[in-house]
């Protein structure tokens, strides 16, 4: 029981110095691209995935090592990040914990839970997926 406190305050500590504090933002990006376009001004990339399931937002996407998913919340969506390119992994932080997903791993964030996402390599596939339906991508980005 207080080995799991520590780890949480452990990792609430990490996100926050990663963070540079937890102040937050809302930006919407607007529909998720039928084609390859550059994410929200940087040099990553995404692009639409169509599911039958009528409730899903989903999209693939190519982060660039330099680049760090900043902080940000989804208020009415979970989030599932599923790492799908061979010899790559990436790291999730939020306040409550710190995990790092290899290739054939994800990890499932529940909705209004800040996280920030450190990629760990280049040429890099993701597949994201949020639940319930987005109709548009929309989060809470934490200033730094």
């Amino acid at each position: 029981m207080i080995k799991d406190k520590i780890k949480q305050a452990l990792a609430q500590l990490e996100f926050i110095n990663k963070n540079k504090g937890l102040h937050v933002t809302k930006v919407n990006v607007g529909v998720i691209p039928n084609t390859w376009e550059f994410f929200n001004g940087t040099t990553d990339l995404w692009r639409k995935v169509d599911y039958d399931n009528e409730d899903l937002t989903g999209c693939l996407y190519k982060p660039q090592k330099e680049n760090t998913f900043k902080s940000h919340v989804h208020d009415y969506s979970d989030e599932m990040i599923m790492n799908i390119t061979p010899n790559t992994k990436f790291t999730v932080y939020t306040p409550r914990w710190s995990k790092t997903i290899a290739y054939g791993e994800s990890v499932f964030i529940p909705r209004k839970l800040p996280h920030l996402v450190e990629w760990n390599n280049d040429d890099m596939m993701l597949n994201i997926i949020w639940h319930p339906m987005m109709k548009e991508w929309e989060a809470n980005f934490i200033k730094e």
